[in-house]
């Protein structure tokens, strides 16, 4: 399933991916200037018929998961951003296939848990992704603006083709994260869904007590396992356990060409979950193990770098960009990041 010959280092440099590549990929970025305005990629989802839920702090993203966990249906909450997407899009674009291999390798040294890629395990990696969307209850996307996409500022094109010489794996992940989605969308594949803000996980925060009271158990896959400790303390009537990333990652080779750390994970999930809430923080994989939750009974949530906020990190650029916009909106940002609390983010609609 994994064989093949793997990707060498000197495919993987921005001098290895030709010149009509970038070319051809700028020329597609040209095409659809509409990704560049939050407003109007909404637009594009709502006129395929999707209930579409933008803006990080949306409360409404958070009713299904209550509903589904108090009901003990099974629910996937996935987020497809740059990373998933350079899984999610490897081979679907023609005329760029160094690009390809140049992104999708590029994420993958990225990850705290990797191996090493070929071709086949490129395809099979591209499978699970597709499974992923398929399978999901609820996506979220880019593309909409961090907070509101109606007080959001357009970044045009010109921004992500300037990055594309210095940073080839940001700029193409970021744009087909937006396309390839909306092609999915315009072809129906994401029918009976529900479209969010990639940065679903601020509203999971800010409603964290809800989730948790309806919850038999709450299940942590994190690489953080001092947030679990919090947790409890906030939560003392809650059951929460942990299934600790770090627990294998030393003994592991980054050179092995197989993902044994998605069987070991999925190995330590119970096979059944129904009534459990599962917060998951574990890079671009998180969307496959959110896929195995659901199909077990359970409602599997990626919550991306939330595990780092809970533990007081700055770990992204966007953390800095929406925490700056909770303290435009009267929120006391350094009380929530020394002592957090999931009731801590409170803010105010603009």
């Amino acid at each position: 399933m994994y064989s093949g010959a793997r990707y060498q280092d000197k495919e993987l440099t921005p001098t290895a991916i030709p010149e009509a590549e970038i070319d051809l990929f700028t020329q597609q970025v040209e095409s659809e200037p509409r990704y560049g305005h939050p407003m109007q990629v909404v637009e594009l989802y709502r006129s395929c018929g999707l209930d579409v839920l933008p803006g990080a702090f949306n409360q409404a993203v958070i009713e299904p998961i209550v509903t589904a966990v108090q009901q003990q249906t099974p629910l996937s909450a996935i987020r497809i951003g740059d990373g998933e997407a350079a899984f999610l899009t490897h081979g679907a674009y023609e005329g760029t296939p160094c690009l390809d291999r140049f992104v999708i390798a590029k994420t993958m040294g990225m990850m705290s848990d990797s191996f090493v890629l070929t071709d086949s395990s490129a395809t099979v990696l591209r499978d699970l992704f597709a499974d992923a969307v398929n399978e999901a209850t609820i996506i979220g996307v880019r593309g909409m603006g961090i907070g509101w996409p109606s007080t959001a500022k357009a970044s045009g094109i010109d921004h992500l083709i300037s990055r594309l010489r210095g940073d080839p794996r940001g700029a193409v992940g970021g744009w087909r994260a937006i396309d390839f989605m909306v092609r999915l969308a315009r072809r129906g594949s994401l029918t009976h869904k529900t479209v969010a803000s990639a940065h679903l996980y601020f509203a999971v925060l800010e409603n964290l007590p809800i989730l948790c009271q309806h919850a038999n158990t709450v299940i942590c896959v994190t690489d953080k396992p001092q947030v679990v400790t919090i947790l409890k303390s906030r939560f003392c009537d809650v059951d929460f356990q942990l299934i600790d990333l770090r627990k294998s990652r030393e003994a592991r080779s980054r050179r092995s060409v197989t993902p044994d750390f998605l069987q070991e994970v999925g190995d330590t999930l119970s096979e059944d979950l129904r009534g459990c809430l599962v917060l998951v923080g574990a890079g671009v994989w998180a969307e496959i193990y959110c896929t195995w939750i659901r199909r077990r009974g359970g409602v599997g949530v990626d919550i991306g770098s939330a595990f780092d906020l809970m533990a007081g990190e700055i770990s992204r650029p966007v953390h800095s960009l929406l925490l700056r916009r909770l303290q435009e909106v009267g929120v006391d940002v350094q009380s929530v990041l020394r002592d957090w609390k999931g009731s801590g983010f409170q803010p105010r609609r603009p």
